[in-house]
């Protein structure tokens, strides 16, 4: 082997790069979604109930394993502001405009390179290949940030790549690959946090606009990203003026409510719509959802989803705290938020939000020094997603 690298320069070149942390990253990554995609054709074999809502078959064809039978729930919502675009009807019936327009956008862009398909099925693959790829930066970002945060930890490496496998193998993860926000929005996250290290203030500024364009909780990027800055900035107290990079963050929401006025006459349409019937986001105290959900749970104790549930929000509770001990308190605040945000309404979806709240992955990795955890966790985590795609294939509610 040895040998033959040595007469090929290319293939000795290639075999570096797949030998380094982004290499093997992008590796476990194709692997993993192969994992996935077997997983999902499992599912069509031993599963007699295939979906609830004439769902497409993942035996059926090879596009409905690749793409179809991954729309389910949300994403059908995203294809259509894609396709159509938006329509607003008020708080009594559901409308597209409380889904904001980062993801569609870029459906849209990419749906307009696909050939040889027609306008919905490239809609579809669109979505798709934006979701995973996104992905897939996800998680070569958040290697390279928690390598920066631990470096003089002696076992940097080993916490940056338990963070980056815990985020992959997460039981939820099955969103991030799925026409869905979750992976371009926490991909704007991780690039705004990463300009930050880099010391780049706009580009953070930048990157924290188009997550705030992407999700309403994007704007609350302001917050941290001060933190951090004032916090690297007190010493030296030069280029104090760069926080004002900052100021471009609620550009991204201004931009989608200028859009809103001006087609609906309503510029705050997304906070109207969330309230209207099934989703019903009324605004609370954030301890009260999470005493309610374990009271639920408590006199329903077979109940599967309030299992799920308060699992989600008590893990990420801990992690939350832990991270105001191991991690900069700017990145800690992000999480904080990150919790807050969906505890404010119920903790519906909780398995979904949590997803973006990436200082909690940081925490798993920093704990996988302990044998036990780095032992126990991947396995525990690879089994309970693969549950979640058999779910998810058939059309089954996950969050």
């Amino acid at each position: 082997m040895k040998s033959l690298l040595k007469l090929n320069p290319f293939l000795s070149k290639v075999f570096r790069f797949f030998s380094s942390p982004t290499g093997e990253i992008i590796l476990a990554f194709c692997g993993w979604r192969l994992a996935l995609y077997i997983a999902a054709y499992l599912s069509g074999v031993i599963s007699d109930n295939i979906a609830n809502f004439d769902q497409p078959h993942p035996l059926a064809s090879l596009g409905n394993l690749l793409f179809r039978s991954w729309l389910h729930w949300d994403a059908a919502w995203y294809v259509s502001i894609a396709r159509d675009g938006y329509f607003y009807r008020g708080t009594e019936e559901q409308s597209s405009v409380a889904f904001f327009p980062l993801f569609p956008v870029l459906m849209r862009i990419v749906s307009e390179a696909i050939p040889f398909v027609d306008r919905a099925d490239a809609l579809i693959i669109a979505g798709m290949l934006v979701a995973n790829l996104s992905f897939l930066l996800c998680l070569l970002l958040i290697y390279r940030l928690t390598k920066k945060l631990f470096s003089e930890h002696p076992q940097s490496d080993l916490i940056a790549k338990s963070a980056t496998f815990s985020l992959m193998l997460f039981p939820s993860s099955v969103f991030f690959v799925s026409p869905y926000s979750e992976s371009v929005f926490l991909l704007m996250v991780l690039l705004s946090f990463y300009a930050l290290e880099k010391g780049n203030w706009l580009l953070a500024g930048v990157f924290g606009a188009l997550a705030a364009f992407g999700r309403l909780s994007g704007v609350t990027l302001v917050l941290p990203l001060a933190i951090e800055f004032l916090r690297r900035c007190r010493k030296t107290r030069k280029n104090l003026w760069q926080i004002l990079y900052l100021g471009i963050i609620p550009l991204g929401l201004i931009a989608y409510m200028g859009y809103l006025n001006q087609h609906f006459g309503e510029p705050l349409a997304f906070l109207r719509a969330v309230s209207a019937p099934h989703w019903r986001q009324i605004p609370r105290a954030p301890w009260l959802s999470y005493i309610e959900e374990v009271h639920s749970l408590l006199t329903h104790p077979n109940n599967a989803y309030y299992l799920e549930q308060v699992s989600y929000a008590t893990l990420f509770i801990v992690l939350i705290l832990l991270s105001f001990r191991v991690l900069p308190v700017g990145y800690a605040v992000y999480g904080l938020i990150g919790l807050l945000l969906p505890f404010s309404t119920n903790l519906v979806s909780i398995q979904r939000y949590v997803l973006a709240i990436f200082p909690g992955f940081m925490v798993l990795g920093y704990l996988s020094r302990y044998r036990l955890i780095r032992s126990a966790l991947p396995p525990l985590f690879g089994m309970l997603q693969g549950v979640s795609v058999v779910f998810w294939i058939n059309a089954c509610w996950l969050g």
